[in-house]
């Protein structure tokens, strides 16, 4: 039922566009099922009433087609497809904010005092652990304004309290959910070490809980904003355009994408050097309440990111560009969401390929430090490598399942770092003989590349130790030439 809330009329709307303009003929013929399918929501209803002709309209030319193959009866289907894609355009960008569960998903109003748990309110820390089951849905669903459309739920748990959930759709969390257990692993292995000085040496986890392939639900952060928003709350209230280091970047190398890298590299360096970048330092100590507060929230700001820095990095996560990125504004602790590239993936794209090992841009060193990198975060990266290093067989024990999991999957190979040229082209699907091959391979090279980072041995033949690797990795992290070849929409400069 939660499905439907992720609005299969939008799956059409954008199956119809991709599957017509690409002229792919067995998949306009999937989209003539939809008709067929049986639903009780008012919006079904509606949609399958008013385009209920249109679709008899369009199998009848299609069946014609198959068995004529003239342009004439293609060419009707593709009209019929387009008259009716250009309506449910119109409509479907005029989608209220907010949405009816009556008029959406009535079943799920309905019920009440259920024996189904509240995703992710399991807590194995806690010794006398009471179930908390879902009492009933409320009747508002909100629509965020992002690319998605994705919906935000509210769950009245029996304990009386309301839980809050992100309903995603055209998304497969399964790598999120195995990126949330190695970082709940990380989590009980530092608090094994008891690390009572460094309270937020920790990694700030959610609910993360996929319904199917396509669809799953996301534990809401709450008090959480991302650095996006932080920094462009700031210059607005200062009267600050949020693009001004890339105005001045285009200012003064209007060809700057096509620089050779060296040419790049001292634009970038002379940008840099224009921009104080401490907008997200003065936005935290707006949202304190005291100073005292804002002081406690930089350090546990600096103790989260040096974590977060070193375990992102083993994974290989990338995509750390600011609205992925959020900052707990009471606390102060770093929050990552969306681990959609993982295994360094990010490193073999065609274009705008990621080398930095993990995001510690100007805005970040300027939070937690005077000047440069301080000593604070040093002592707690130097201490997450420590440790991690010394339960490396724990984490790759998990890492073999996560990998395993996140490659081969539906009986077919998806590649995703071991041959990246192939997922860059097309899916491929191999016989069973050269699929369990290349699934062998593929996984001892991300197994053999994740055990040369934990040890330190990725850079050299022989292991640095963990203050060697960890200036390294800082090297590179703040490395103009790293960062002069990011994605614009990367905010390198920021």
């Amino acid at each position: 039922m939660l499905n439907f809330l992720s609005d299969m009329i939008a799956d059409w709307f954008k199956g119809v566009y991709t599957s017509t303009s690409a002229l792919h003929i067995d998949e306009i013929n999937d989209f003539t099922k939809y008709e067929r399918m049986c639903s009780d929501t008012v919006h079904f209803i509606a949609f399958h009433h008013i385009s209920a002709s249109e679709f008899h309209a369009v199998e009848k030319h299609l069946s014609k087609f198959i068995l004529s193959r003239t342009p004439i009866d293609l060419n009707q289907v593709w009209r019929l497809y387009s008259s009716l894609h250009c309506v449910v355009r119109c409509n479907f960008c005029a989608i209220s904010r907010y949405l009816d569960m009556k008029f959406v998903a009535p079943k799920l109003l309905t019920l009440s005092s259920t024996q189904l748990p509240i995703p992710g309110s399991f807590d194995p820390y806690v010794k006398k652990y009471t179930a908390v089951s879902i009492a009933a849905f409320n009747r508002e669903i909100q629509v965020l304004t992002s690319k998605q459309h994705p919906r935000r739920l509210e769950l009245n748990g029996s304990d009386g309290r309301t839980y809050v959930f992100l309903l995603k759709g055209h998304e497969d969390l399964h790598q999120d959910e195995c990126v949330m257990q190695v970082f709940a692993l990380i989590n009980s292995i530092i608090r094994k070490k008891d690390m009572r000085r460094h309270t937020c040496l920790k990694i700030r986890l959610y609910t993360v809980l996929p319904l199917s392939h396509c669809t799953g639900l996301v534990g809401w952060v709450h008090k959480c904003s991302t650095v996006y928003e932080l920094i462009a709350r700031f210059r607005a209230r200062v009267g600050i355009a949020f693009d001004t280091e890339l105005n001045m970047l285009n200012r003064m190398a209007p060809e700057y994408e096509i620089l050779p890298s060296l040419m790049s590299e001292e634009v970038f360096t002379h940008v840099l050097r224009r921009t104080r970048n401490r907008d997200l330092r003065k936005m935290l100590l707006l949202v304190s309440k005291c100073v005292e507060m804002w002081l406690r929230g930089i350090s546990n700001f600096g103790q989260s990111l040096a974590i977060a820095s070193f375990s992102g990095y083993i994974l290989g996560i990338g995509d750390r560009h600011l609205s992925n990125i959020m900052v707990d504004r009471i606390s102060g602790q770093i929050v990552h969401v969306d681990f959609g590239e993982c295994f360094d993936e990010c490193n073999s794209r065609q274009s705008y390929p990621e080398y930095v090992p993990f995001r510690l841009t100007e805005q970040f060193v300027n939070v937690s430090s005077i000047h440069e990198i301080d000593a604070s975060y040093r002592n707690c990266a130097t201490l997450s490598v420590r440790i991690l290093r010394e339960h490396g067989l724990c984490i790759l024990a998990m890492l073999e399942s996560f990998i395993s999991e996140c490659i081969v999957g539906d009986g077919s190979v998806q590649i995703q770092t071991a041959l990246p040229s192939i997922k860059a082209k097309h899916r491929r699907i191999f016989d069973r003989e050269s699929a369990q091959n290349i699934h062998l391979t593929s996984d001892y090279n991300l197994i053999n590349q994740t055990r040369k980072k934990i040890s330190g041995g990725e850079f050299l033949e022989a292991e640095l130790s963990e203050y060697e690797q960890l200036g390294l990795l800082i090297f590179e992290a703040r490395s103009p030439v790293y960062l002069s070849a990011m994605y614009p929409g990367w905010c390198p400069l920021i």
